[in-house]
């Protein structure tokens, strides 16, 4: 394993740090970038929670994933955008960002990642992430398409995997559209009744970004039933109100009123001295692990903790915009008929609910005119019990393009469902179909 710094920012001081740990399976293997989301959030969180060869526990102690990608890739993490996690800028300046210039700043980590582990450049490479980084996964990859074919730079690009994720402003869950998709999972898997949904339709006339008067009030009304849930992973324990904006930085009526609940629950159960349900996303083990002294020092990001200062899983330091409007229509196109392109939808996230990406896949390829190679079937583990369901298309070029589903599975589909994400990894990366 390495760890260290890429400056892609010299005349700044912007450095975004990286973990690299070389797979067990050789030195030709893949190499697979893994980048969390947020916008802000730290991909230290995939490294040790959901896919790298080691989880801290609370006392310190490392234990070795059984399910760990290194089995199958050599595995890079990057803390992107400057400001996240170890990664920062001298100039304060560089926290002020968006989608475009977070694709460059990476292109630019993994030219000089390419340059410092030249062994590893001829292998297949293959980026992949979840949540938000379902804006920097395709983002980046076209970046690096552009500067591969104007010469600028030789990566050997293979595919993309993306998990539970965004598509743009315009489109999808992370758009004024959200919640239209939430409340229809929600709605679907009964945690609120449907007289609240039918209210909801009924006054809110597709206002989602910005609802008022009766539409807000039947919003309100389904966010207090829907009560404690793990918005994140409906089918685990309930936790307070979902704390959705802890992590996954969506601008969402629902979400909002959810966490508005949340801190209302938590300040109740502080005055009469309980400490009541568990938060969503517990990332206590991993933030006294990585704040550590023999950790940082280990780490090679000691010397800079004057810019960092404490590893939080998520930041509040970067001012965040999106600027990446509609990613089906404006990017996936040029990507599936290049790469191999696998969208994969844990089917227990309400956050990033599973119909989102299965509308606007199914809508790219028809759009596209890509016909359904192997429509909507099960994939089996070798116990033969159900992983998940896909649908795959026929495109032309060289390219690939599928959809996924994992069955049980949250937002983090490798923390929730590591045995099936660990299988889904293997299959895509040996070529085969699901």
């Amino acid at each position: 394993m390495y760890s260290g710094y890429l400056e892609v920012g010299p005349s700044t001081g912007k450095a975004l740090h990286y973990v690299f740990a070389e797979s067990e399976a050789g030195p030709n293997a893949p190499v697979v970038l893994w980048l969390n989301g947020g916008p802000g959030c730290s991909s230290m969180d995939g490294a040790f929670e959901e896919n790298g060869p080691f989880q801290p526990a609370a006392d310190g102690s490392l234990s070795l994933r059984p399910t760990r990608w290194t089995t199958e890739a050599s595995m890079l993490w990057l803390e992107a955008p400057a400001g996240v996690g170890f990664s920062y800028s001298k100039t304060r300046s560089d926290y002020v960002t968006n989608d475009t210039q977070t694709a460059n700043d990476n292109l630019d980590a993994l030219k000089l990642f390419f340059a410092g582990f030249p062994e590893q450049a001829s292998n297949d490479f293959y980026i992949s992430g979840e949540s938000y980084a379902g804006v920097y996964v395709p983002t980046l990859a076209q970046a690096v398409y552009n500067s591969n074919k104007a010469g600028a730079s030789s990566i050997a690009l293979r595919g993309i995997m993306v998990g539970n994720g965004c598509t743009g402003t315009e489109v999808g869950t992370c758009s004024a559209l959200g919640d239209l998709y939430r409340f229809q999972y929600m709605g679907r898997h009964d945690l609120f009744p449907m007289s609240d949904l039918a209210a909801i339709n009924a006054t809110c006339n597709g206002q989602w970004a910005n609802p008022g008067g009766a539409c807000q009030t039947a919003i309100e009304a389904a966010a207090d039933k829907i009560s404690n849930i793990n918005i994140y992973n409906i089918g685990a324990n309930e936790c307070i109100g979902g704390s959705p904006l802890e992590k996954f930085r969506i601008q969402s009526p629902l979400l909002k009123a959810l966490d508005r609940l949340a801190v209302q629950r938590r300040e109740a159960a502080a005055q009469v001295g309980s400490q009541g349900p568990v938060a969503c996303i517990d990332s206590g083990a991993l933030t006294s692990y990585l704040n550590s002294a023999a950790v940082t020092k280990a780490l090679h990001v000691e010397d800079a903790r004057q810019y960092w200062q404490r590893w939080t899983i998520c930041s509040g330091v970067i001012d965040y915009t999106s600027t990446a409007r509609d990613l089906p229509r404006d990017v996936y196109p040029t990507l599936a008929t290049n790469y191999r392109v696998l969208i994969f939808n844990g089917d227990y996230d309400a956050c990033v609910p599973i119909i989102d990406n299965e509308i606007w896949t199914e809508g790219a390829a028809a759009r596209q005119g890509w016909s359904v190679a192997k429509p909507w079937h099960a994939w089996l583990t070798s116990e033969q019990q159900v992983a998940g369901y896909a649908t795959e298309y026929s495109v032309p070029g060289n390219g690939s393009f599928a959809f996924t589903t994992v069955h049980g599975s949250g937002h983090m589909v490798p923390q929730y469902q590591p045995a099936f994400a660990h299988q889904m990894l293997t299959t895509f990366l040996s070529g085969k179909s699901f």
